[in-house]
């Protein structure tokens, strides 16, 4: 599996997940996939977004059951000069999820628990993602 040159900009991840394990493991798995990355992690919503507020981040990784409480998705959106991408992850992956995730602005959903390569091949072509999107609006 190959990893994105640390010659590139550092990817900023914020990581929102009830679980302090979780949140330990996916830091440390997008840590691996996408050197060099600087990952933020907790366990609340109003911590999150106020971080996001003074810090620019490449990507969310946003919990279910936190995103399905509180109106982050959508705030998430409206933060102003910010392109920031969004994966919903859950432990329960349905269709129906996944529908309303895509409409309410997340660009993927991760399945927990995580199979790591596929996480690890998640987190490297999101990154290269955002690295098309924002080479496109420079």
């Amino acid at each position: 599996m190959s990893r994105i040159s640390t010659s590139e900009k550092k990817f900023n991840v914020l990581v929102l997940d009830r679980s302090r394990t979780v949140q330990g493991l996916m830091q440390r798995m997008i840590e691996s996939a996408c050197r060099p990355a600087a990952v933020w992690t907790t366990s609340r919503p109003n911590d999150a977004f106020n971080k996001m507020q003074t810090t620019k981040f490449d990507l969310v990784m946003l919990d279910w059951e936190l995103a399905a409480k509180t109106n982050l998705l959508s705030d998430i959106k409206k933060i102003k000069g910010k392109k920031i991408m969004v994966i919903i992850t859950t432990l329960e992956l349905t269709e129906e999820k996944i529908d309303i995730a895509i409409k309410s602005g997340a660009h993927n959903c991760i399945n927990k628990p995580f199979d790591v390569d596929f996480f690890k091949t998640i987190m490297i072509q999101t990154r290269k993602n955002y690295i098309d999107i924002v080479k496109a609006n420079a």
